[in-house]
């Protein structure tokens, strides 16, 4: 560690410049006589600038109220040595100041620390002290008085909402004739949807964060608030239906084999001049060079073209299903899609086949989705047809609903985006059909 050594003191030099005075030199010297070379203060000189208020001989002192010039105010003192900082705060203008050495280190700052005359008045411990007494908890009466019946409808529920059927309200009873019909207008927001249940009088709904608070006007234990609503009509079996639209089907297989789903995101990314390489049981069916952008449909041409049949490529809305052909139909079999951008490779996608029993599988798109709104879809499986209402509007996502009638749902793609529905049960005896149409 450097030390500065000072052997003696000669006093001011004040034709010196600064930057060349001796280390005796100063530029000021004050009270302090330096006729023999130390360095002494002069005491009783000049007239008392204040009166410290504690007893005893002052071990301390300082000047609190930095931001305002003068001798007078206000000066911290003790009688123990004391270490003191002020507040490293920006914009403070309560002057926070710390201190050890006086007991537990302790924070001051203006409003407290000049309460009184012997400063600091009154300091504070740092960090939070211990409660005198353990917490208690005394629970509040509920008056019923004072709360009305209440019903929110989360942001979900909102989106189930359709003007064709609105939603139902009642304050007496939940028989049919106690419900008053709220009719709802497009667009179907929380907004929108809370103004229309104000209009009936005896209730009060508020909108916040896609949600609708609907509330009793009454209060007290007889208040009573029903609401429901209905997102479609389920189709009587009895009665005609016509089938109209899409019909896909499929059956289960002994053994699960592989499939690829080149998904719309991957598509996009590829670029003119990336090797494209599909292989099946180690060996490359395609290898080749992509030329131009590729979409869905060019995509599986040019797999097609290329395979003569031993791999399947089809669009199915903006993303491709690579499914086996006249090779990869087997337990062990091995798919892999790759992408190559020079030598380096930035995609890769596989599957494998197993011994395990494999579902009934078909694909859906979006566009198929779009054609079911406000329509039905009837579910064939195993035998076992359900008839199933498609709301408006309606995503490829919101076929993982169909997990009530034995299917599962994998969704792949982003912009334009397809399902896998598969049968839960497996085996080459599962079958499924899913097909659109209205009733009579």
């Amino acid at each position: 560690m450097a030390v500065l050594q000072i052997k003696s003191f000669g006093g001011i030099s004040p034709k010196v410049p600064p930057r060349y005075l001796q280390d005796s030199q100063a530029q000021t010297a004050i009270n302090c006589p330096v006729f023999n070379g130390a360095l002494v203060p002069i005491q009783d000189v000049g007239a008392a600038v204040t009166t410290l208020a504690k007893a005893g001989v002052p071990q301390t002192i300082y000047r609190f109220g930095q931001d305002v010039v003068s001798d007078s105010q206000y000066w911290f003192h003790w009688t123990t040595d004391v270490n003191v900082c002020r507040g490293q705060i920006s914009g403070d203008t309560s002057e926070w100041t710390f201190y050890t050495g006086d007991g537990v280190p302790k924070a001051t700052y203006s409003t407290i620390a000049l309460s009184g005359a012997n400063y600091p008045a009154v300091s504070r411990p740092l960090g939070l002290p211990n409660p005198d007494l353990a917490l208690t908890a005394n629970a509040d009466a509920f008056v019923a008085d004072q709360y009305s019946a209440e019903v929110v409808l989360t942001a979900t529920h909102v989106s189930l909402l359709t003007t064709t059927y609105g939603i139902l309200v009642s304050t007496t009873g939940q028989a049919a004739g106690n419900y008053t019909t709220v009719t709802l207008t497009a667009p179907i927001i929380a907004v929108s949807v809370a103004s229309a249940v104000n209009a009936l009088g005896s209730v009060s709904a508020t909108a916040a964060n896609g949600e609708v608070t609907i509330k009793t006007d009454v209060t007290g234990e007889t208040a009573k608030l029903y609401v429901k609503f209905q997102t479609g009509s389920v189709s009587d079996t009895s009665i005609a239906f016509s089938y109209s639209g899409i019909d896909y089907s499929a059956t289960g297989t002994a053994d699960s084999y592989p499939y690829l789903v080149i998904d719309d995101t991957e598509i996009g990314s590829i670029a003119s001049g990336n090797v494209l390489v599909l292989s099946v049981d180690g060996t490359d069916r395609v290898n080749a060079a992509a030329t131009g952008t590729m979409t869905a449909t060019t995509l599986a041409t040019f797999f097609n073209s290329r395979m003569s049949g031993q791999l399947v490529a089809t669009a199915y809305g903006g993303c491709v299903v690579i499914t086996p052909g006249t090779l990869g139909a087997t337990a062990s079999a091995n798919m892999f899609y790759r992408r190559y951008t020079g030598s380096s490779e930035v995609k890769l996608v596989e599957a494998n086949g197993s011994e395990a029993a494999g579902p009934a599988r078909i694909f859906i798109k979006q566009a198929d989705v779009d054609s079911l709104e406000t329509r039905y879809l009837s579910v064939l499986v195993n035998g076992t047809e359900s008839f199933i209402p498609v709301i408006n509007p309606s995503t490829v996502s919101s076929l993982a609903t169909l997990k009530a009638y034995g299917l599962s749902s994998t969704v792949y793609g982003v912009a334009d985006p397809i399902a896998a529905i598969e049968t839960v049960s497996v085996g080459s005896n599962v079958t499924c059909d899913c097909a659109a149409g209205t009733t009579a």
